[in-house]
């Protein structure tokens, strides 16, 4: 499309799934525009949450959905951190601690199943308008403060991509790398991952439209 600001769309994407893990473990992942078929580019407008979990020793999630909002709009509920338990269904505990210039220090505590305590944690988070591939896009991005919770690491980002023939949605993208600190079989692991993603986006999704 040639219009000055590009809107995300099918005729170009082919759903890669999460390609993204650095060789360096820990590593922020490199963000990037999610590939998409035709089929999976229905798909997110019908309202479907794709996800895609990869098990290893630093379990992957990606999660993409559409959110009937713009891009600025959604970054807008993301930054107010201390709103999050009203968003977010599984998070116990949400608030900002201060901020490193235009980085902010977010402590969170997220509930999580049995037999895994629910877990403690502070990110280091910013965002930022960027280009990536060529489009236009808000990326926020986070990481674990070491030492902070019960976690061994945790980092990942949000991509907002302006979506639709206008823009006026955006398609949402939650990429997520977690080292949880202890040893969990990997059908729970995958499990978890899975019922645990959606509900970030789908958070947002409810959240605009009260």
């Amino acid at each position: 499309m040639s219009r000055q600001r590009r809107f995300l769309g099918w005729s170009w994407l082919a759903f890669v799934g999460v390609v993204f893990l650095s060789a360096a473990a820990y590593a922020q992942p490199v963000p990037a525009i999610p590939s998409l078929s035709s089929t999976q580019f229905q798909q997110l407008n019908d309202g479907e949450i794709l996800v895609d979990v990869v098990v290893g020793e630093v379990p992957i999630g990606d999660a993409i959905g559409v959110i009937e909002a713009t891009p600025e709009e959604v970054m807008e509920v993301l930054r107010n951190f201390d709103d999050h338990e009203q968003v977010m269904s599984d998070m116990v505990l949400a608030e900002i601690l201060g901020y490193e210039g235009d980085v902010a220090l977010c402590h969170g505590i997220t509930d999580t199943p049995w037999p895994m305590e629910d877990r403690e944690w502070v990110i280091r988070a910013s965002d930022e308008q960027t280009q990536i591939d060529g489009m236009d896009v808000i990326l926020s991005t986070f990481e674990y403060v070491e030492g902070s919770g019960n976690l061994e690491d945790i980092n990942g980002y949000w991509l907002f991509i302006p979506w639709g023939s206008d823009g006026s949605q955006t398609l949402a993208r939650y990429h997520l790398e977690v080292d949880l600190g202890t040893w969990l079989p990997d059908f729970l692991l995958e499990w978890s991952t899975e019922n645990f993603l959606p509900i970030k986006i789908q958070g947002l999704r409810d959240y605009l439209e009260l």
